[in-house]
């Protein structure tokens, strides 16, 4: 079956169109990837600024103020006893509520009981040859 002119032509036409909207389409393929990106970046920045914006609001009341005061600092209200927890070398032990080392602990496998370890400073507290303050 022959191939007419005309047919050729028509042809040539299509695949030139083809191309031509081939390019434009992966650009817009690529910038409709790039909104898809930019929006969720957006989604997530608003999220951040809505959780600082409500930080600042609980920073705004004087209870949850000496709530942090006393939990960061260590600071105690008048009438109130503080303790201060001493180390085996003597120093003062970091004022901070969260326990040094709990996530390498259970990451192991091998993390130890917290009554064994409240056995075990007990015993080191026994044996300590300095009287106590």
């Amino acid at each position: 079956m022959a191939l007419t002119r005309r047919a050729l032509a028509v042809v040539a036409v299509l695949a030139l169109l083809v191309f031509s909207f081939a390019g434009a389409l992966r650009v817009w393929l690529m910038q409709s990837q790039e909104l898809t990106v930019a929006t969720a970046q957006i989604d997530q920045r608003r999220g951040q600024i809505a959780e600082l914006e409500s930080e600042l609001t609980r920073w705004q009341d004087s209870a949850y103020v000496r709530a942090q005061a006393r939990a960061r600092l260590g600071w105690v209200m008048p009438g109130e006893v503080g303790y201060r927890v001493i180390g085996p070398d003597g120093e003062v032990l970091s004022g901070t509520s969260e326990i040094e080392g709990v996530g390498a602990a259970h990451s192991t496998g091998l993390e130890e009981r917290w009554w064994e370890h409240l056995s075990t400073s007990l015993q080191e507290t026994d044996r300590l040859d300095r009287p106590v303050r």
